[in-house]
């Protein structure tokens, strides 16, 4: 989605001035990452990505829903 975005070069060089980047699941981190490389040309390795001399790195991080709490709000 972001490759798709007429503001997508701004959009992720707002993202990488962050230390971390997390994302949901595995694909949206990997497919976020060959966006990076794919519009910026930055190579990745090991799930970082360096922006000039400073890493940025990208991480997986799984949300759980409290399904009572989700249940009992509808």
């Amino acid at each position: 989605i972001l490759r798709m975005l007429p503001w997508r070069e701004r959009l992720m060089e707002g993202m990488l001035g962050a230390d971390l980047i997390g994302f949901h699941t595995y694909s949206y981190a990997r497919h976020f990452l060959s966006s990076v490389l794919r519009l910026s040309g930055l190579e990745h390795e090991f799930g970082r990505v360096f922006v000039g001399e400073r890493p940025v790195k990208v991480d997986i991080f799984p949300l759980g829903v409290d399904m009572d709490r989700f249940t009992a709000a509808c």
